[in-house]
């Protein structure tokens, strides 16, 4: 997932787990979008997305799963969306347009075709 996204012009940065998502987000107030599976070791996707709901409300989010939908993190009034896996390029491509209202723009200035 990464490394597509990195190949579209995006400038991608990784975390292991939702704890060190939390440091990169306290570290980087330029992020534009999160990208999250629901399932991480010592904080899961969706006590990361209450996090980011509470001290970056409009941090837009793409959740992640391969397992059910996380209904209590998608809250209309959020800037969210659910993927299930398996997820294509495209399809999380599609997603980051519709949280980030098409806004968010890759590295290379343009949005990815």
């Amino acid at each position: 997932m990464c490394r597509g996204l990195a190949q579209d012009g995006y400038a991608v940065s990784s975390a292991s787990s939702g704890v060190e998502a939390i440091t990169r987000l306290e570290k980087h107030s330029d992020l534009y979008c999160v990208i999250s599976d629901v399932m991480m070791p010592q904080m899961d996707g969706i006590a990361l997305a209450a996090h980011i709901a509470e001290t970056r409300p409009s941090l837009p989010m793409v959740l992640i799963s391969g397992n059910q939908e996380p209904t209590e993190a998608l809250a209309s009034h959020l800037p969210r969306v659910f993927l299930m896996k398996p997820v294509t390029r495209d399809a999380l491509r599609g997603a980051i347009a519709r949280v980030t209202g098409g806004a968010a723009a890759n590295t290379a200035g343009r949005e990815p075709s």
